[in-house]
């Protein structure tokens, strides 16, 4: 069952990240994806939200953004908050084009860092 909500999870990345096909070929891998785990009405996510739509504005064609509430009830996200340890709010997975976590980060992250793990996953 693990594999199964693994396989739609990254099939869920690679239509948000614009993939057509889901060919061998490394050049057609989808681009790197930066994953913010939030929660309404924190204050620090909020500004953490801000300077991820700053960095998003410039890097969108490069990489892939998500946000995940971490209050919810849907079973693929409460899979992967356990899969990674999520058990507050704010941390963000940074996930090269192979989808291996590179960098995980938990708490706001200021704008010159923020760009710096960005442009690290794009390389």
């Amino acid at each position: 069952m693990k594999k199964f909500l693994i396989l739609i999870l990254l099939l869920l990345l690679f239509i948000i990240c614009g993939v057509p096909t889901l060919a061998k070929d490394k050049k057609s891998y989808p681009k790197p994806v930066v994953v913010t785990f939030l929660l309404k009405n924190c204050d620090e996510c909020d500004a953490l939200d801000m300077v991820k739509q700053a960095v998003e504005e410039e890097y969108s064609k490069k990489v892939g953004f998500i946000n995940i509430d971490i209050d919810t009830d849907d079973e693929d996200y409460i899979f992967l908050m356990e899969r990674y340890n999520i058990n507050k709010a704010p941390v963000t997975l940074f996930l090269n084009s192979e989808k291996s976590v590179t960098k995980k980060i938990a708490d706001y992250i200021p704008y010159n860092q923020y760009v710096k793990n960005v442009k690290s996953i794009t390389e």
